[in-house]
């Protein structure tokens, strides 16, 4: 549950921040007019492949809902 928590915490947020600063966030790593230096687009891009790392977040709900919640597996 925390790895589907954080994943999907972390995407959620980092599109935020993206849409808070428009433009200018989706300058990226060495563009010298960057906002804290390309950290904003790197997190948006490293925030996406966390929903993937160790199972994706819709295969991390069928575990949670059939191990903790007892109910039978989709089909």
């Amino acid at each position: 549950m925390a790895k589907l928590f954080a994943s999907e915490a972390i995407t959620r947020q980092s599109a935020d921040f993206m849409d808070l600063l428009g433009a200018d966030g989706v300058r990226s790593q060495g563009d010298p007019s960057a906002r804290a230096r390309g950290a904003v687009d790197y997190a948006f891009r490293y925030a996406l492949g966390t929903t993937t790392y160790g199972g994706t977040s819709e295969i991390q709900r069928n575990i949670i809902a059939q191990r903790g919640l007892g109910l039978p597996r989709p089909r």
